[in-house]
C-alpha cells in the first residue's frame, strides 16, 4: 500500500491525542504548529502543554470521543490502543494509531513546516527511520529566506491576478521571480523587486499596468 498525501486545513477540527508519554508528546508538538484546537487525554503525562490546550487527566472512555473529528492514539499499550481505535472507528472518527498503520485511517507523516511551506514525508509506514532521515536532509536544503520569499510572491501573485489575464504568463513571471529572490537571498528592496517584475514582464510583452 502506497499512501497519497492529502493536505487539509485542520484549524476547526476537534483533535484528541490519547496518551501522555513520549510518543504522544512528539505528535502533540507537531500538531500544535498547525492548530491549538487539541485535547490531551491521559491519566499521566510526561510533558507540559500550553495553557490554551485542554487536558483530561483520565483513562480514555467512550464519552471522551463525543464531538471529535480526529484521534491520535499513542498510549504505548496495545490493548488500550485497540480499544480507542475501535471506539473511534464505530463513531466515524478518523483515527491514527501510532505504530499500527494497518488499523489506522491515515498515516502521520514526518513534517517540515517553514511558514506556509509544508511538506509531509512518509514511507507508507514501512520505515519511520527512513522518513525521519529524508526529513532531516530536506530541511537542510531549504534556505532560511524561504518563508519570506513565499510571502512576497503571494503578494505579487495577488497583484498580477488582478491585471494580467494570461495564467501562463503570470506563472512564468512568478517562477522567474522565485529564482531571482532565492539567488539574492531575498535581500531586495520593494523598489528593486517591482522593477525586476516589470523587466521580466516586459521581456514577455506583458503590459506593466498593475499598481505597486
Amino acid at each position: 500500500m502506497v499512501l497519497f498525501p492529502f493536505f487539509e486545513d485542520i484549524q476547526d477540527k476537534r483533535i484528541a491525542i490519547i496518551g501522555g508519554g513520549y510518543t504522544a508528546k512528539e505528535k502533540f508538538f507537531k500538531l500544535y504548529r498547525f492548530t491549538h484546537n487539541l485535547t490531551i487525554i491521559a491519566p499521566e503525562m510526561v510533558f507540559a502543554v500550553p495553557n490554551d490546550v485542554e487536558v483530561k487527566k483520565k483513562i480514555f472512555a467512550a464519552t471522551d470521543a463525543e464531538g471529535l473529528d480526529v484521534a491520535i492514539v499513542a498510549t504505548d499499550n496495545p490493548t488500550t490502543d485497540k480499544f480507542a481505535q475501535q471506539l473511534c472507528k464505530n463513531k466515524g472518527i478518523r483515527v491514527h494509531v501510532v505504530g499500527n498503520l494497518g488499523i489506522s485511517d491515515f498515516e502521520f507523516p514526518e513534517l517540515i513546516k517553514k511558514g506556509d511551506l509544508v511538506m509531509g514525508i512518509t514511507s507508507s509506514g514501512k520505515s519511520p527511520a527512513a522518513s525521519a532521515y529524508v526529513r532531516g536532509e530536506v530541511e537542510k536544503m531549504i534556505p532560511d529566506c524561504m518563508e519570506a520569499v513565499i510571502k512576497r510572491l503571494a503578494s505579487a501573485s495577488e497583484t498580477m491576478d488582478q491585471h494580467v489575464d494570461d495564467e501562463k504568463q503570470r506563472s512564468n513571471v512568478l517562477g522567474m521571480m522565485f529564482d531571482y529572490l532565492l539567488e539574492k537571498n531575498n535581500q531586495v528592496s520593494d523598489e528593486e523587486f517591482w522593477s525586476e517584475v516589470e523587466r521580466r514582464a516586459a521581456g514577455m510583452k506583458i503590459n506593466s499596468i498593475w499598481d505597486k
